[in-house]
C-alpha cells in the first residue's frame, strides 16, 4: 500500500514539474505588446448555397417540433420559379403536377386538402376549387424561407392533419442593402398545335432590400411577372361495348365504340408585388407590416374531334382480335364532330398584416398582430361541338326531320 501511494504522488509531481516551463516560456514570449501587434484573423463569412443550407440547418435544430426548412440563398434567389417547386424538393413532401405545373403539396402522403397553410405565421387562403392553396400562385422571389411542421404545435396558428407549411418574407433589418434581377426564357419542346397560344414564356422578378436611420428602418420591395405555357395532346378510346358484335366468330367481344383526339394548349401568367416595412428603434420594440398582392390568369383550349366507331354485327369488318377484344376493324359511315373547349380561370389575392411587439423586461411582453386576406376568383369552362350532320346511324336517331302538324283547336 506504501509503495502505491508513492507512485501516485511522484507522477503527481512529475507533471507538476512538466508543466511549470510551459507556463514560463508562454509569459516570456507571448507578452501584451506583441499581442496587441498581432493582427486579427480575418472573419469568415459564409455564403451563396452553403449558407442557405446552414439556415435551414440552424431552424430544425432550434425546433421542438419534427420540421423539414428551406431557406433562400439570397432574397429573390430560391432555385425554383414557384414555392411549389421548391417545397417538393424536401423530405416528407410530394408535389402534385396539373396541367404540367407543380401545384399542389403533400404532406406525408396527405394533399393539400388536409394541409394548414401560413405565410408569416398567418393562415393563408387560396384561389382554388378547395380550401387548399395552390402554391405555384407564390413565386420564389417573394420568399426568404419556409418551414414545413410535419407534427402538431401549439404556436400555430393553422394545422392540418398532414402538417403546417409556413411561408416567410424577407426580414429586411437582417439583410444588406440587395438589388437582385432576375431573368428567365422558356420554350416548350412540344410546338403548339393551337395558333392562338405561344409555345414560349418569361419569368421576370427584380427585388430590392435596404435599411435606413441607422438601421432602425428596413424595406423590401418586390415585383415579379411570369408567363409560363404547357402543350399537350390527349388520347382516349372509349366505350368498350360486349353486344357490338351479335353474331359471328367475334360475337360477344368486346368493341371500341370511339376515340377522342385533342391538342390542348395552356398559359399561366401571374404578376405578383410584395413589400415589407420593419422598424426596430430599440431592442424592446420591434414593428413589422407585410404586404401581398397576386394577379393570376390560366387560360386555355383544347381543339379535337370525337369519332365513332360503328362496327357491323356480324363481324364481318372485323380484321384481328384475341380472346376477348376486337384489336382492329374496318369502320365507316360516321361524320367526325368537332370538339373545342376554352378555359379562363382568373383570380386575385390581396393580403396584408402587421406585428408589433413590446418586450421591456423578460418578465413582461405584449404582442399585436392583425391581418386581412381576401381573394377573388372566377373560373370559366365550356364545351362547343359541331359536325357536318347526322351519319344516319340508328342510335343517332333519323337522318331528316319530318316536321308533323298540329291540328287546330277548335
Amino acid at each position: 500500500m506504501n509503495t502505491r501511494m508513492k507512485l501516485v504522488c511522484s507522477t503527481a509531481a512529475v507533471a507538476l514539474l512538466s508543466g511549470a516551463p510551459v507556463r514560463a516560456q508562454s509569459t516570456d514570449t507571448a507578452t501584451p505588446a506583441a499581442l496587441a501587434d498581432t493582427p486579427a484573423e480575418p472573419a469568415i463569412v459564409v455564403t451563396g448555397m452553403r449558407a442557405s443550407l446552414e439556415r435551414a440547418q440552424a431552424v430544425k435544430q432550434k425546433s421542438t417540433s419534427v420540421v423539414e426548412a428551406l431557406a433562400a440563398e439570397d432574397i429573390g434567389k430560391l432555385p425554383q420559379s414557384s414555392v411549389a417547386d421548391s417545397l417538393g424538393r424536401l423530405s416528407g413532401l410530394a408535389g402534385e403536377r396539373r396541367a404540367g405545373r407543380m401545384s399542389g403539396i403533400s404532406v406525408r402522403g396527405f394533399r393539400e386538402d388536409f394541409v394548414g397553410t401560413t405565410m408569416n405565421g398567418r393562415e393563408l387562403i387560396g384561389i382554388g376549387d378547395n380550401r387548399g392553396v395552390e402554391y405555384d400562385l407564390y413565386p420564389s422571389e417573394i420568399i426568404d424561407s419556409a418551414v414545413v411542421y410535419k407534427t402538431p404545435s401549439a404556436d400555430l396558428s393553422a394545422m392540418g392533419v398532414g402538417g403546417t407549411v409556413d411561408l416567410r418574407t424577407i426580414h429586411p433589418l437582417e439583410h444588406k442593402r440587395t438589388l437582385v434581377a432576375n431573368g428567365t426564357l422558356e420554350k416548350n419542346a412540344m410546338k403548339s398545335k393551337n395558333p392562338d397560344f405561344k409555345d414560349s414564356g418569361y419569368r421576370l422578378a427584380l427585388s430590392f432590400s435596404d435599411k435606413f436611420a441607422d438601421d432602425t428602418i428596413g424595406v423590401a420591395l418586390t415585383a415579379a411577372t411570369t408567363s409560363s405555357p404547357t402543350q399537350d395532346q390527349y388520347f382516349s378510346v372509349w366505350g368498350y361495348d360486349k353486344g357490338a358484335i351479335t353474331s359471328g366468330p367475334d360475337a360477344g367481344k368486346y368493341a371500341p365504340a370511339g376515340i377522342d383526339i385533342s391538342s390542348r394548349s395552356r398559359v399561366l401568367k401571374r404578376n405578383t408585388l410584395a413589400g415589407v416595412i420593419e422598424f426596430k428603434p430599440s431592442d424592446v420594440f420591434h414593428a413589422t407590416f407585410d404586404a401581398l398582392y397576386i394577379d393570376f390568369s390560366d387560360r386555355g383550349i383544347s381543339r379535337g374531334f370525337i369519332e365513332a366507331l360503328p362496327i357491323a354485327a356480324d363481324g364481318s369488318t372485323v380484321i384481328s382480335s384475341n380472346a376477348t377484344a376486337i384489336t382492329s376493324a374496318r369502320t365507316t359511315g360516321f361524320n367526325s364532330v368537332l370538339r373545342t373547349d376554352p378555359l379562363d380561370k382568373r383570380g386575385k389575392l390581396k393580403t396584408f398584416g402587421g406585428n408589433l411587439k413590446y418586450e421591456p423586461s423578460q418578465d413582461f411582453h405584449v404582442m399585436l398582430d392583425v391581418s386581412h386576406s381576401e381573394s377573388t376568383k372566377r373560373d370559366t369552362r365550356a364545351e362547343s361541338y359541331s359536325g357536318l350532320g347526322r351519319a344516319g346511324l340508328t342510335t343517332q336517331g333519323p337522318t331528316t326531320c319530318v316536321p308533323t302538324a298540329t291540328p287546330a283547336m277548335a
